[in-house]
């Protein structure tokens, strides 16, 4: 949430004085007394409810109290009272968002751009605000403003690499999201990744990959050797923990690999590009490849199955993931891979057929299957198992 604003009161220091009380909620919420904070703002608010302080301050505290609806009173006192203080904007607007009530997020929004039209984070919020209520174009000029605020910012290029993708047919979107958007996005993500993937992506990609594998005759031996592509904090990995003598995984992100790291089911980590860390390994030194949920991040796969191959012995097993591009998303002008407005990659069925018949892969499984929930709706993807030649 957005720093406090400056408290414009004068109130004598009396034992009742709204200054008193406001300084008391303060020294409580520093003590994590959260519920005597916040009966002290409101206390505070009861004797002056012009107190621009408490009023954000509690709000703020009941957003991240999980009650947002509550925090909605103050908040719309404050930019009555002060209607140019952005941060009560924002933070309006964050509270909205909770609610699901995006409209009247980006209003809150909107206003506050007009009164600072360079502020950074207005116009992030805008943009992934934009987004997600599918107004594209709108999104697009945001992300275009958030990258003149901060031109180094990996996730606004990749943002607009997307979004220009999908409104311009002849726009020539990058082959895969750069390193540095990749493990900047999984970085923040990493310590709430497996509650958040479990509750509300209802994620299913570890879960069918073990059954896959179960399918697959992989779980009932042992002694084998994996390899963990984009392992995050270890959540594929850990189905094939049980059967494998060593488990390698590689990834990007340093805090995705810190949590995978406090598992205690790999043999070795690996920080770094895919390609280039795979490159390092030596020849036919793995029994399984795994892949779960990482090829969205990479449209174009030829090297990675180039990898692949090399680093399987024969009868080597591949399985994997990816979101499923459709025929619609294909008929307009993309037929092996698309970057979506999602800012996500999905690939065609006949692109990785051809990569696997390429590379000697025989399909023991090639299904759709619903991979997780985005903004609570069923995601299609592929869910594939490849067996390598055993000649």
């Amino acid at each position: 949430m957005s720093s406090q604003p400056s408290d414009q009161q004068n109130q004598a220091d009396t034992p009742q004085s709204p200054r008193d009380l406001f300084h008391k909620a303060v020294a409580m919420e520093q003590e994590g007394n959260i519920d005597g904070a916040t009966a002290y703002y409101r206390f505070c608010i009861a004797v002056d409810p012009t107190q621009a302080q408490a009023l954000f301050r509690l709000g703020n505290l009941l957003v991240n109290q999980g009650k947002a609806r509550e925090s909605l009173p103050y908040f719309k006192v404050l930019t009555l009272l002060n209607p140019e203080y952005v941060p009560a904007r924002i933070n309006f607007a964050i509270a909205y968002k909770k609610l699901g009530k995006l409209t009247e997020a980006l209003e809150q929004l909107q206003a506050g751009s007009e009164y600072e039209p360079d502020h950074l984070t207005i116009w992030q919020q805008l943009a992934d605000g934009y987004r997600t209520a599918g107004q594209l174009e709108e999104a697009l000029a945001a992300y275009q403003k958030w990258v003149s605020l901060a031109p180094d910012d990996a996730k606004a290029i990749h943002m607009v690499d997307a979004l220009k993708a999908k409104l311009d047919g002849d726009y020539k979107a990058p082959e895969r999201a750069s390193d540095a958007y990749v493990a900047s996005y999984f970085d923040q993500y990493a310590k709430s990744f497996d509650s958040h993937t479990a509750s509300v992506l209802r994620y299913q990609v570890p879960l069918m990959l073990k059954n896959l594998a179960e399918r697959s005759g992989l779980m009932g031996g042992e002694n084998l050797s994996v390899l963990d592509l984009g392992c995050g904090t270890g959540q594929c990995g850990a189905f094939m923990a049980p059967v494998a003598a060593r488990l390698d995984g590689i990834d990007l992100s340093p805090a995705m690999l810190a949590e995978a790291r406090k598992k205690n089911i790999y043999t070795g980590l690996m920080q770094g590009d895919l390609v280039t860390e795979m490159q390092k390994l030596n020849a036919h030194d793995y029994h399984v490849v795994i892949a779960g949920d990482v090829f969205c991040y990479i449209g174009d796969l030829a090297a990675i199955f180039e990898q692949v191959d090399r680093l399987l012995g024969p009868g080597g097993v591949f399985l994997f993931t990816s979101e499923a591009l459709t025929y619609n998303e294909q008929d307009a002008g993309h037929s092996d891979y698309v970057l979506r407005d999602s800012g996500r990659y999905a690939q065609h069925r006949h692109y990785l057929e051809g990569l696997a018949e390429k590379h000697g892969f025989e399909a023991e499984f090639f299904g759709q299957e619903t991979i997780r929930l985005e903004y609570g709706k069923p995601l299609a993807g592929w869910v594939v198992v490849l067996r390598k030649s055993g000649d």
